[in-house]
Parts: C-alpha cells; structure tokens; sequence
C-alpha cells in the first residue's frame, strides 16, 4: 500500500496499491477510488526501490520510496506521464524492519523481468526523491540533505542491480582516491591497501564494505588451508552473469567466455595464447570446503559447499545415480527464519544464490580437464542453531564468525555427515565474536599498519 504518489513534485494520488502477480509480467496500479491500470513490462524502464531508516531509535522503522519510470508517455489516474517524468511512490511507516524491504523487492524482481529492477542505497537516490522529500518527510528532510553531502566524498562506483556495492564501496573512484588515499598494512606477510571508506564501514552500525569482508575471508583462508574461500568480487560475478536467466541457458555458456570470467581459478595463458592448466592442488578442486561470502540486496550471508567432489555419479541401467555420499550446500544466513525475516525470503534466497553457484560449479566441472562435478547431485540445506542476528548492520561481522566456525569445523565435518549444529557454549561464543569483531579487527589494522 503507497501513502502518496508523485509527478514532478505534484501530488496526483493518494492510499495507492501496487502489486505484481507471479507468471503475469503486469504491474497493476489501483487507486482509492479502485481505478485500475495493468502495464505491461515492456512498458516499464525501470521500478527503482530507495529507502531510509525514521523514527526515533529506540522505535526506529523503514521508510521506502519508489521510483517508476516509463518507456513512453502513459497515463496514471487521469494524469498524463511524459516520456522523461518519473513517478515517486512513497511508503510511510511501512516497514518496521528492512528486511521487509527487501522482500518486497525480491518478490518484484521474480514476478518482473529482473533488470528494471533495483534496490538504491542511500547514498544513490535520484534527483526526483530529493525534490519531492520535503513534500512529505518536512522534519528529516534537511537532516537528510546533510547526511547526502557529507556522503558525496565516498561514492560506490558500480553499484547495478543487486551488487555488493549497495551495501557499501565496491572499489573507490579517481576522486576519492585523491581526496582520501589508501593507507598500506602487512596482512599476513602482505602489503595491501585499505581506502577511507572500508575503515570507515568499520565504525560502530556502519555496513561493512567489500575491503573489509575481503581481508577477514583471506585471513580464514591461510588460517585453514583445508579450506577455499571465494572473494565477494567473484561472487558477484557470478550473480551478474547467472541471476537473470534459468539454470538450463546458464549451463552453456561457450568455453571461451567462462574461462574469460573465471580463468583465473583453473588456468593461466601461455606466450602463444594456448591455456595453461594448473595442478588440482593449486585450485579449489583439492579442497573438501568452499565458502562463497554473498552480499544480496544489501544483506551478507554465506553458502558453503562441502565435498563437491563427491557430487559425482555412476549409471545405473541408462538412469544416472548419485555414487557415494551426498555432497552439501548450506545457506547460513543471521537472520533465518523469524518473524523479522521470513522463511519465505529466505528460501528465496537460497533458490537464486544456489542457482548462480550451481551454474558456476558446473561449467568448471565441465570445463576443466582434470576433475568433474556433478552439481545436481549437492543437496541444499539451511538448517542451523548459529546465533541470529539482531540489528540492521551487523550481517557482515555474523558472516565472518559463521564462515570461521565453519572453518574450525573442518575435522569434524569431513568425519560423518556433515552438521551445523553447535553446542549452547559456542553460540554464546560465536556472539561475543560477533559483538567484539569491529574492535578487535580495528586493533589488528592498527598493529598491521604501514
């Protein structure tokens, strides 16, 4: 339900309903006075959701607005729309948490066509919303305004559909470089560089960015070799190729184009253009545990895939037939299954994040010529007692502690079927590491500075 809708700073309607039906394609608009219009999704250039947290702090809650743009000129409650106009929806007091948000999104990107849909952060709102903020927002409107300017300094570059820079910074552009310079540090024997921005996600209900996620999933990696943890960069590959299309058109893409996304994992190019193949040892083939960090409508969770290797098969009388123990992916999320966040999104992420890591695994069984996998074969799990989360900020740190638990697990996990139950003495544990890992990992920069 829409509180207002806005052209041009102009308030055509009011108490608005707006929904997408599954298998349709239709977005149906219906006002107070139950006029109603369908359109059809060649019609629509893009449905943009922004949101901002009101309310005082102690009973905070989300607020969304919606952008509509249109492919031409059309009309919406006998208000013409030109070609150009864009349409601002506004939810008031709507969501008391931001996962409802993004629930609404995901159910509109799976009953439309994906790319005219999209989730902006705060710090991308369009013109039209800052015009027509202090026409229903007077109170937070300047305080807004405020928080955009001073946001300005550190803009996400790349930011598309669902990608990882919505939560925070992808990577800094020219500007920021300049005006904020990367400061140097020796993680684990290496030099690498941290922008303002990812030591700035580091503060205190601030989302936590790539660089920082990155750095905490390589310090798993040489901690646990056993181990192989892909980089959020690389996962968000494989949403932008993978997300919009079925599994089945996913699985054949030509040789030569997932080598050129991937490559880097499996191969090297000689002097003469011909591939290199390194040794299984040398890629994530040798390792019984890949964790995958996943940033998703502004939200970190992790899948794990356990023994992939054993996600093979033998032929049975013509039939394929699963050969051995049962490979398994599980989907840890912090906040699973509660009211705050319901099993219905959850399953739904789970479906898309397993079908791009499913269309990955097998176009690399398939591809590289020293192993197989057979990813029809992984059975898909989300069951688990880690401790939830409970605020809106810390799904970053929640992913970590789960990814480096899950590491510590190693031994325990290749012994039997694999679990992801712990004792009540770890949950307690894993929240302390949760609570205390902003600190802790601030003090490890300072020590690691150059």
């Amino acid at each position: 339900n829409i509180s207002r809708v806005y052209v041009n700073k102009q308030l055509i309607a009011e108490n608005v309903t707006m929904s997408s039906k599954k298998g349709s394609n239709r977005l149906t608009m219906v006002d107070q006075s139950e006029s109603k219009r369908d359109y059809r999704v060649d019609e629509i250039k893009s449905l943009e959701f922004t949101f901002h947290e009101a309310g005082p702090l102690y009973k905070s809650y989300w607020e969304s607005i919606v952008v509509l743009t249109f492919n031409d000129s059309q009309r919406l409650f006998n208000h013409e729309i030109n070609f150009g106009d864009s349409v601002v929806l506004v939810f008031n007091h709507a969501f008391t948490y931001f996962s409802g948000i993004q629930n609404m999104v995901i159910r509109h990107m799976h009953h439309l066509s994906r790319d005219i849909v999209r989730l902006l952060s705060f710090g991308n709102w369009p013109k039209c919303v800052l015009e027509t903020l202090p026409l229903f927002a007077h109170t937070i409107a300047t305080e807004i305004r405020e928080r955009l300017d001073k946001e300005k300094a550190i803009k996400p570059k790349g930011a598309a559909r669902g990608a990882a820079g919505q939560c925070v910074a992808l990577s800094s552009d020219e500007e920021d470089h300049v005006l904020h310079p990367p400061t140097y540090y020796d993680i684990d024997g290496e030099r690498q560089q941290i922008s303002e921005a990812g030591l700035n996600s580091l503060n205190d209900r601030n989302y936590m960015n790539d660089e920082v996620i990155n750095l905490a999933f390589g310090r798993i990696q040489k901690k646990y070799p056993n181990v192989y943890v892909f980089d959020s960069y690389t996962t968000q590959k494989m949403f932008d190729l993978f997300e919009s299309a079925p599994t089945e058109n996913n699985v054949k893409m030509p040789h030569v184009d997932f080598t050129a996304h991937f490559g880097k994992f499996f191969c090297k190019k000689r002097s003469d253009d011909t591939l290199e193949w390194f040794p299984m040892d040398q890629t994530f083939f040798d390792k019984k545990l890949l964790i995958f960090p996943i940033c998703h409508m502004s939200h970190w969770y992790i899948m794990v895939v356990v023994n992939p290797l054993l996600a093979n098969a033998t032929y049975v009388y013509g039939n394929k037939k699963p050969n051995g123990p049962m490979s398994r992916c599980y989907y840890i999320d912090s906040l699973k299954g509660t009211d705050k966040y319901p099993f219905e999104l959850m399953k739904c992420r789970l479906d898309l994040s397993w079908g791009c890591i499913y269309s990955f695994l097998y176009l690399a069984g398939i591809y590289n010529p020293l192993e197989h996998i057979m990813p029809e074969f992984i059975n898909c799990k989300h069951g688990n007692n880690f401790p939830s989360q409970t605020n809106t900020y810390d799904c970053g740190a929640h992913a970590i502690v789960n990814a480096e638990v899950i590491a510590e697990m190693y031994d325990q996990m290749m012994l039997g079927p694999p679990t992801l139950t712990v004792s009540k003495k770890k949950v307690k544990e894993m929240k302390n590491r949760v609570d205390g890992f902003r600190d802790e990992f601030n003090e490890y920069l300072d020590k690691a500075r150059i």
